[in-house]
């Protein structure tokens, strides 16, 4: 609440972010079928997918259309949170005085960061690396495809060889399904301090150039308040911010 009253912001409306083991992003293959029954047909899906009975989760869907991969089904991305978590981010936000608009999930929210730029790659590895895991999304023709979360201990000397063998890893599993084998480049992001050393370890490690995420390269910042040099310090922890940021709805 100081923080907005500091900032003088011209609303308390917020958009917020869930992330860990509980929250399950999938894209499901669903054969086309008659809008009418579409969400029978994704409750029906998901129940094979959520580790969790369904009553404890908050579950969303969006279809974007006939699949580029899968002749005769549909592309249906499915997000689903604990119930639990969900109310605990809410309640905070509340008792802060802010109002609560839009609750996402942290790798939807990097990926909207991620396909804000003009430039970006069309297929990609997003790789956010905190104290204690790692999340690895897979971006294709700018959609979420894939994405998968690990516990990993950043809190000391990152290892890079260990994260190198969990990313190897997860394109093996790619390359038993139809999801894109063309990821031409990874972009971390994440608040560990030794962000760059890890970039550099990576890219050392690997056949894939590796970048830190710049949430800001689209974005014109004045520099009274941030400037050039703290958009490239603080850019890689921001991610999740900017994506939640650029949500439709928040102001």
């Amino acid at each position: 609440s100081k923080l907005f009253t500091k900032g003088k912001f011209g609303t308390r409306n917020v958009s917020l972010s869930v992330s860990g083991f509980g929250v399950t992003v999938k894209n499901l293959p669903i054969k086309r079928v008659d809008p009418t029954l579409l969400h029978d047909r994704i409750m029906r899906i998901a129940e094979q997918y959520v580790p969790y009975p369904l009553a404890s989760m908050y579950l969303d869907y969006m279809v974007f259309g006939n699949s580029t991969h899968q002749p005769g089904q549909m592309d249906v991305l499915m997000v689903a949170a604990p119930r639990s978590l969900v109310n605990a981010q809410v309640k905070a936000a509340k008792m802060a005085d802010l109002v609560p608009v839009i609750v996402d999930v942290a790798p939807l929210s990097a990926v909207n960061c991620y396909t804000f730029s003009d430039d970006a790659p069309t297929s990609a590895v997003l790789l956010a690396v905190d104290a204690t895991s790692a999340a690895i999304t897979i971006v294709d023709a700018g959609l979420l495809r894939f994405t998968r979360h690990v516990d990993m201990d950043f809190s000391g000397q990152p290892d890079a060889s260990e994260l190198t063998r969990v990313l190897y890893e997860t394109t093996d599993r790619l390359l038993e399904s139809d999801l894109p084998q063309d990821v031409e480049k990874v972009y971390l992001y994440g608040s560990v301090p030794q962000l760059a050393i890890l970039k550099n370890e990576l890219a050392r490690e690997m056949d894939l150039d590796v970048e830190l995420l710049n949430p800001f390269g689209n974005i014109t910042v004045p520099s009274k308040l941030m400037t050039p040099e703290n958009q490239a310090l603080i850019g890689p922890q921001s991610a999740i911010g900017v994506g939640l940021a650029l949500r439709k709805g928040v102001s």
